[in-house]
C-alpha cells in the first residue's frame, strides 16, 4: 500500500517536495521504487523527480503492517512542463502480487484524505495554465503511442553479462529504427550506452494492442562506470528506465549500531495494608415489653 498526498503546489523556479511511505507485510526492496510522469492515454515516461528512502525499525511501526519505507522526493526549478500527474510505483513480479496483495485500495486510506489511487497525485504550479482533462470517449486503444515494459532492477558483476529482455506494445506498425537504449547521466542527461541488441516483431491476435515487439539487449565486460540508470526508448513517444547494478561495485551497507538497552523500571514497593475497622455495635433499638 502506497500512502502520500493527492495534490502538491510549488512556484515557478522553486521546488516541490513529497513525502510517501510504502507499507507492506513483506520486507520491501527499495530498487524496486519509482516515481513516473503521467502522459496522455495512460501511458508513463520518467519524471525529473528524486527521492529518498529510509526503512522504519519495527518498533516505530504501528499498525497491520510488517514492514514500512518512508521517502521525501524532491524536484528542482520547477517549470509549467512539470505539471502533471505523476505516479509513486513499486514494481512487483505476478507472484509476489498474487502472494500478498500489497496494493490494494484500502477504505481506511481513501477516508482519512489520502489519494483515491495508490501511488498518484498531482503537482499544481502557480501561475501555469491547467492542464485539460481527456474526453471520457477517448479510449486508450485509440492512442497510437506505444508503450514499453522492462523489468527495472538487472545485475551483474565487473568482467560479466547482462542480458536485459524488453517488449514494446503498439496498435500500429513500428520501426525497429526508431529502437535505442541510452544510458542516463547524473544530471538526467542521455548519453550512448554499450548496450547491442536485437528486435523481433510480430501480430497479436486481438487483446489492448496489434503488435508487439519483443527485444533483447547484451552489455559485456562489465565495469564499475557502466552501474546506471538506462532508457529503452521509442523514438520521442515513449520510454522504459532500468537499473544495472554491479554487485562488486557496490557500497557495504553500514551496520547499524545497537541500540542502548533501556534500564528496567523500578519495582513500586507494595502499599501497606490497611488494618482492619472495629466493628460497629449496632443499637437494637427500644424494647418493648408486653
Amino acid at each position: 500500500m502506497i500512502k502520500n498526498p493527492r495534490k502538491v503546489k510549488a512556484e515557478q523556479g522553486g521546488k516541490a517536495i513529497l513525502k510517501f511511505a510504502i507499507m507492506g507485510g513483506k520486507p520491501l526492496d527499495a530498487t524496486k521504487v519509482s516515481i513516473v510522469k503521467m502522459l496522455p492515454g495512460g501511458f508513463e515516461t520518467e519524471s525529473r523527480f528524486e527521492f529518498k528512502l529510509a526503512e522504519l525499525d519495527s518498533e516505530d511501526i504501528e499498525g497491520r503492517f510488517e514492514h514500512v519505507l518512508v521517502g521525501k522526493a524532491a524536484l528542482g526549478n520547477v517549470t509549467c512542463n512539470d505539471q502533471a500527474r505523476y505516479r509513486i510505483k513499486y514494481t512487483c513480479g505476478k507472484k509476489e502480487e498474487e502472494e500478498e496483495e500489497m496494493f490494494e485500495r484500502d477504505v481506511d486510506v481513501e477516508k482519512s484524505g489520502h489519494g483515491g489511487r495508490q501511488g498518484h497525485f498531482g503537482l499544481m504550479v502557480e501561475d501555469c495554465p491547467r492542464p485539460t482533462r481527456e474526453p471520457r470517449y477517448l479510449k486508450r486503444e485509440s492512442v497510437s503511442a506505444p508503450s514499453i515494459r522492462v523489468r527495472p532492477v538487472h545485475q551483474g558483476q565487473t568482467d560479466g553479462k547482462v542480458i536485459v529482455d524488453f517488449w514494446i506494445y503498439g496498435n500500429d506498425a513500428l520501426d525497429e529504427t526508431a529502437v535505442s537504449i541510452v544510458k542516463l547521466g547524473r544530471d538526467k542527461t542521455e548519453e550512448e550506452s554499450r548496450f547491442v541488441f536485437k528486435l523481433a516483431t510480430e501480430e497479436t491476435d486481438g487483446g489492448r494492442y496489434s503488435v508487439i515487439m519483443k527485444g533483447r539487449a547484451a552489455m559485456d565486460n562489465l565495469a564499475c562506470e557502466d552501474m546506471s540508470r538506462y532508457l529503452v526508448k521509442y523514438g520521442e513517444y515513449a520510454s522504459g528506465n532500468f537499473s544495472v547494478l554491479i554487485v562488486d561495485c557496490m557500497e557495504p551497507r553500514p551496520t547499524r549500531e545497537p541500540r542502548p538497552t533501556r534500564e528496567p523500571r523500578p519495582t513500586r514497593e507494595p502499599r501497606p495494608t490497611r488494618e482492619p475497622r472495629p466493628a460497629e455495635k449496632r443499637n437494637p433499638g427500644p424494647k418493648f415489653w408486653y
